[in-house]
């Protein structure tokens, strides 16, 4: 599904699949909070909004990924 959101936010789909996306997004919850989070994001993304992550998100990250120690920083 992700392909095609890409596709319906940027307008590039055929008519029939676009029909059915919209379809489908009127009858999912889950597929409409996605794409509605999908906009946000890339509204944001444009807008310069989104700040970067704090410097310690990184190895926090790592630790979680890999808790003995053998990441690969």
């Amino acid at each position: 599904m992700s392909e095609l959101v890409t596709g319906h936010m940027e307008r590039a789909l055929p008519v029939m699949t676009e029909a059915s996306v919209l379809l489908h997004l009127l009858l999912c919850p889950a597929c409409r909070r996605y794409f509605a989070q999908m906009r946000t994001m890339v509204r944001m993304l444009q807008r310069g909004q989104m700040s970067p992550p704090a410097r310690q998100v990184e190895s926090d990250v790592l630790a979680r990924l890999f808790p003995g120690g053998e990441n690969l920083s």
